[in-house]
Parts: structure tokens; sequence; C-alpha cells
């Protein structure tokens, strides 16, 4: 028998597990399309349960999308510190001014897709969890159950994969409860259809799975073409200070950390600075790279030669008690700040 064959029965089966495992999340509990929205653009590359104080911090400080679209740049990418790709970040305060200006949140799946940052995935959930459109939501977790129950032999990030994968979340779609089906299959594969060690015990739709209870299967399933080589880059950033006082720049907006802030790269040029000693290098990974990073610390002679040096470089000189207070890289918050900071 088929998924084709058995689809309304996996359906049931799906909706009635959910109803009595879905996790009480804080946006399912009050569902509005701002905490909904919100909770997709953050869990698009967070683990959950940095995503739930992460949106329960971000909600509390702009607990409207005017709230949103009216900060400074500056303050929601503080706001987002520690979550990662703040392109996400930037691209949700301008979606925020979007729906500000429009006075109203887009009413359909194509409208959301017009958004700055907003995918088919976000689009989809969105829609249907709010709006209760007829649309599948497919994420990661709902590419890997789906692969494993049909046993699906397609590497699911090529064209071919996809489009089996489309076809089969829209034969399951309850079109009576979009948002929850698609909640539920979300659900089944962060809780159950894990990545490593599915638990086919507990799932309501594993006599019906191709992979169930098969290691062979599940443990190669679903099937990937091999990722982009990681690019090493080496990067030399220069803490230079004068007593509590310290440079920093802010990085161009379209580089990896765009409008966070940060040290120089530019080495102090002349003999007005002391080179204190060189920190233990850091390695920190992103997602198709390995940062190399090395840290030396200087000393001025004086305030004012800090403040040329910082003017030549389009720095900016701070106390170093701020500097917690400014939206940086977490190679930095993590690393270099405790360290360098009072």
């Amino acid at each position: 028998m088929t998924v084709h064959d058995n689809h309304k029965e996996i359906r049931e089966r799906l909706k009635k597990w959910y109803l009595i495992h879905a996790r009480k999340l804080p946006w399912r509990l009050n569902t509005t399309v701002y905490g909904t929205w919100l909770s997709e653009v953050i869990l698009q590359q967070t683990r959950m349960e940095v995503g739930v104080k992460k949106w329960q911090k971000i909600t509390t400080s702009f607990p409207t999308v005017k709230h949103l679209a009216e900060a400074r740049e500056d303050q929601i990418l503080k706001a987002w510190e520690g979550l990662g790709y703040y392109r996400r970040a930037r691209f949700l305060h301008k979606a925020a001014k979007i729906i500000d200006t429009n006075g109203e949140f887009p009413k359909s799946y194509i409208e959301w897709l017009k958004l700055p940052g907003i995918g088919p995935y976000t689009a989809a959930a969105i829609s249907s969890i709010t709006l209760n459109e007829e649309v599948a939501a497919v994420d990661g977790n709902v590419m890997r159950v789906i692969s494993r129950l049909v046993g699906m032999q397609d590497p699911v990030n090529t064209s071919k994969g996809l489009k089996i994968i489309d076809n089969v979340s829209k034969l399951l779609l309850d079109i009576q409860n979009p948002g929850n089906h698609n909640q539920a299959m979300m659900e089944l594969g962060a809780l159950i259809c894990k990545p490593k060690k599915p638990k086919c015990y507990s799932c309501p739709i594993s006599k019906h799975c191709v992979c169930s209870n098969n290691s062979e299967l599940f443990n190669k399933i679903p099937l990937k073409v091999k990722p982009k080589k990681i690019k090493d880059v080496e990067l030399i950033w220069h803490l230079v200070r004068y007593k509590t006082f310290i440079v920093t720049i802010k990085f161009p907006s379209d580089g990896i950390w765009g409008n966070l802030w940060g040290f120089p790269s530019h080495k102090p040029s002349n003999d007005s600075f002391l080179k204190l000693k060189t920190l233990k290098p850091v390695v920190h990974l992103l997602t198709h790279k390995k940062i190399h990073a090395n840290f030396i610390l200087w000393e001025a002679s004086n305030k004012q030669v800090l403040k040329d040096y910082a003017s030549s470089i389009n720095g900016k000189v701070i106390p170093l008690c701020d500097l917690k207070n400014l939206a940086m890289p977490r190679i930095l918050t993590k690393h270099i700040l405790p360290i360098i900071t009072p």
C-alpha cells in the first residue's frame, strides 16, 4: 500500500497525535500573526530552547510590529544577539516597516512572500497557522518525515527530490485545519522522526512508513547532495585601547557581520602604540566558513592618539564598559568581551 492509498489515515493519526503531544510553546498559547511571524523567523536556523527564550525577550522589548518598525536597527541587532545569521534581523526590521506603513499584515501566502526575508516555507507556515490558508509548509523536519515515509532515494536538495516532497506534502495536507497539520508534521520531525535514532516505536504513522524500524534505511534517508566545502578564513583584529577606552568599528552592511560592531583589522602604524600581547587564537564555525581569528592588544600613549587612530579608520572611541551595549558577533561576545571588559 502506498502513501497515496493511506493518506487519509496518515492525516487522521497525525492529527490525533498532535492534539496530545504538541509542545506548549508561547506563540501557540496565544496565537497572533505577529508572534507567529516572529517565531518562524527566529526558528529558521535556531534551536527551539534558544528560540523560545529569544522570542520572549524580543516580544517584551518590541510588543507590537509598530514597536519593531520604529526601533533603530542597532536596537534590533542587539536584541537579536546570539541568534546569528544577522541578515534575518535586518530583513525582519525592513518587513516590520513595510507592514507598519501598510497598516496591516499580509492577507495571503502570496502577500507574505513579497516581504523581505520571507521564503516559501515561512510564508506557508504563517498563512496556514494564522489565516487557515490551504498551503503545505515544508521545512527540514517535514522533508525528513516525508522522505522516510516514502523511502525516497532521491536527494532532498535536488529538484526531483523537492518535487516528490512537494507532491506528498500537498496530498497529506488537512485542508480543514492546515495550520495544525503543518505544525504536526514539523513537531513529528522535531520530537519523533529525529535525524539520528528516530523513535519509530512512538510514531503515529510508523505502520505506513517505509523506513520504520529499519536502521539501514533511516540512517541514510534523507539523502543529500554533498554540501559546499567549508572555507577557511583567516582574520586579525586589533584591540586598540587607552586605559578604559577602546576603538570599535561598524562592519560593512554586505559582509558576514553586516552592520554589527567589532574591532579594526588595521594595525596601528606609529610608535605611539605599545603592543601588549597577542590573545589566544579563536576558531569559530559558520555555515560555510571556518573563522580563524587572531586578536592583538595595543595600548595608545594618550587618548588623543587613540582618537586620531579611530578617525583614520572611520572607527569610534567608547568606554570599555559600553561594549556590552553594542550588537556584536558571537565570536566577540563569547570569546573576547569576557577578557577585555571590566
